[in-house]
């Protein structure tokens, strides 16, 4: 009888090996995915859990800590940026922010949505954009997406719904580069 290790593999059973690998890796987070159970919460609603399944773990969900695609692909889901890009109008949107200005060649102030809030209640406004900016910029962070932000010097809380960036040199591209640059709260 003929034992694995002495079967030569031909193209087809190298193919078919393959599929079989692709099918099962790819269908099988899939179908654990389809699998879900209705809680109450705390105020009596029936909920569901949100479940987004990757071919790929997730390393971490922190936005610093890694720019692979999937993780990348994850946050969008959680997290949430102040500007947007519309492919229609091919324009820059308002998201989070209702509006910016450019004060001068370098400042650049984002008026924020009123009434936004995180998922565990606190406030989502000024100090928040501030506070990620802040921990993005820190070295101790070790922030993978840093350099999105190389040009900010500072970001200043105006008031609660205004966010005033304060650049070390004129940057162009700044409202671009916040299209991908998500405002968290941890």
């Amino acid at each position: 009888m003929e034992t694995w290790s002495q079967r030569k593999m031909n193209r087809r059973h190298f193919l078919q090996a393959a599929a079989a690998v692709s099918a099962t890796t790819t269908i099988l987070p899939i179908l654990d995915a389809c699998g879900s159970t209705t809680t109450t919460n705390s105020i009596g609603t029936k909920t569901k859990p949100l479940v987004i399944a990757n071919i790929e773990g997730v390393p971490t969900l922190d936005p610093d800590l890694i720019i692979a695609d999937t993780a990348v692909s994850l946050q969008t889901e959680i997290f949430d940026t102040l500007v947007d890009y519309d492919e229609t109008s091919k324009q820059v949107v308002p998201r989070m922010a209702t509006s910016w200005k450019v004060v001068n060649d370098t400042t650049i102030e984002f008026k924020l949505r009123s009434g936004m809030k995180f998922t565990n209640g606190e406030a989502c406004d000024a100090n928040a954009v501030k506070f990620t900016v802040d921990r993005t910029l820190n070295p101790a962070t070790k922030s993978l997406r840093s350099t999105v932000l190389q040009n900010v010097d500072s970001v200043d809380v105006v008031d609660p719904l205004t966010a005033r960036f304060n650049l070390k040199q004129p940057d162009p591209l700044l409202i671009q580069y916040m299209i991908s640059y998500a405002v968290f709260c941890l």
